[in-house]
C-alpha cells in the first residue's frame, strides 16, 4: 500500500508531460480552479480596500476628536489669559488705591508736622525776619543822611555819587532779605542811575517810585528828565504836567519844561514855563541860564544878556557855559556879553 502510494506522487516526476498538463489545466482562464483563484483574490482585494476605507474613517474620526480637544484647550488658554489679566488689573487697581492711600496719610503727615512747626517757631522767624530788615533800612538811612542832593538835571558831587551808590548796595541787601522798598528808595536808586548816565533803568527805577506813590512829585519830574534825555519829548512834558497837577509851585517841573521846549525849538512856550519857575523861586540860577538862551533865540538882547548876568552873579560856572553855547553865538562879539562872561 506504501509502494503504491509513494508511486503515485512520484508518477509526476517520472511523467513530466502529465505535470505541465496539470499546470496547463490549473491556469487556463476557463478552469473552474482558474475562476475560483480569481474570485477568491477578487474578495480578498475588496476586504483589503474595506479595511483601508475603515482605517480611513477612524483616523478622520481620530482626526476630529483631536481638533475638538485642541479647540477647547486653546478656548480654555484665553479664558486663564483672561482671568489672569483679570487679576492683575484688580492688582494693579489695589495697589495704586494703597499707594494712593499712602501718599494722602504722608501729606497730610507732612502737612500736619508743617502746621505744628510754623505755629511754633512762626512768630521767631517773623520777629528775626523783621529785625533783619529794620537793621538793614537803618544801614542804607544812615546812608541817606549825608546826601546833598542837587536839582533834578544838575549833577551831583563826587561824594553825593559815592553816597547814592552805597545806599543803592544796602537797598539791594535789604530786598534780598525780603525787606520792600519805598517810593524814596526807588528815587534815590533812580538817581544814582540817572548820575551813571543810564537813563533807562534811571526811567525804570522813577516808574517804580511813582507806582509806590503816586504823589511824589520829585520822582515825577526825574521821569520827565529821563524821558527828554531819551528824546521822548512829549512824554516828558507830559510828566512834566503831571509834576505840577502836585505841586504847581514845583520850579524844577517847570524849568524842564522849558528847557524840553527849548530843545523843540518852541521858544515862546519856554519863556512862559521859564516865567512859571521863575514865578515860584525867583533867584533859580538855571532858570534864569534858560530864559536867556530862550531870548536870545527870540533876538531879545536886552532881556537875555540881563537875565545872564543874574545867573552869572548867582552862579559863576554858568559864564564858561555861556561862552560856550550856541545860543550866544551872535553877542560873541558884544562888549557887555564879553564883560559878563568875564572877558
Amino acid at each position: 500500500m506504501r509502494l503504491f502510494l509513494i508511486l503515485l506522487l512520484l508518477l509526476p516526476l517520472l511523467c513530466p508531460s502529465t505535470m505541465l498538463a496539470q499546470t496547463a489545466a490549473l491556469t487556463h482562464p476557463d478552469s473552474v480552479d482558474f475562476r475560483v483563484r480569481q474570485q477568491l483574490d477578487s474578495f480578498k482585494l475588496e476586504l483589503q480596500k474595506a479595511e483601508s476605507q475603515k482605517l480611513a474613517e477612524e483616523a478622520r474620526e481620530m482626526r476630529k476628536d483631536a481638533d475638538k480637544e485642541l479647540d477647547w484647550v486653546v478656548k480654555m488658554m484665553g479664558v486663564l489669559v483672561g482671568l489672569i489679566t483679570i487679576i492683575i488689573a484688580i492688582s494693579g487697581v489695589y495697589w495704586l488705591r494703597t499707594q494712593r492711600q499712602v501718599a494722602e496719610a504722608l501729606r497730610a503727615a507732612v502737612k500736619s508736622t508743617r502746621e505744628k512747626v510754623e505755629k511754633e517757631i512762626r512768630p521767631q522767624v517773623e520777629a528775626v525776619l523783621v529785625q533783619i530788615q529794620v537793621d538793614a533800612r537803618a544801614a542804607a538811612d544812615e546812608k541817606v543822611k549825608g546826601l546833598t542832593l542837587q536839582d533834578i538835571g544838575q549833577p551831583v558831587s563826587k561824594d553825593d555819587l559815592k553816597r547814592l551808590r552805597e545806599v543803592d548796595e544796602r537797598l539791594k541787601g535789604m530786598e534780598q532779605k525780603g525787606g520792600r522798598l519805598t517810593s524814596n528808595d526807588h528815587f534815590l536808586r533812580a538817581r544814582r542811575w540817572q548820575e551813571d548816565g543810564l537813563f533807562d533803568l534811571a526811567l525804570a527805577s522813577y516808574n517804580d517810585a511813582i507806582t509806590e506813590d503816586r504823589s511824589n512829585a520829585n520822582a515825577w519830574s526825574g521821569r520827565a528828565y529821563c524821558l527828554a534825555q531819551l528824546e521822548r519829548y512829549d512824554d516828558s512834558i507830559r510828566a512834566c504836567k503831571e509834576v505840577l497837577k502836585i505841586d504847581p509851585k514845583h520850579h524844577i517841573a517847570s524849568n524842564n519844561k522849558g528847557a524840553t521846549f527849548l530843545i523843540l525849538k518852541r521858544y515862546e512856550d519856554a519863556v512862559k514855563a521859564f516865567d512859571e519857575a521863575l514865578g515860584s523861586e525867583p533867584n533859580y540860577p538855571l532858570a534864569l541860564y534858560n530864559r536867556s538862551m530862550a531870548y536870545a533865540q527870540l533876538l531879545k538882547k536886552d532881556d537875555s544878556l540881563k537875565d545872564l548876568k543874574r545867573a552869572v552873579v548867582l552862579n559863576q560856572d554858568y559864564r564858561a557855559d555861556a561862552k560856550a553855547a550856541p545860543a550866544f553865538e551872535p553877542y560873541r562879539s558884544d562888549p557887555e556879553f564879553k564883560k559878563i562872561v568875564g572877558e
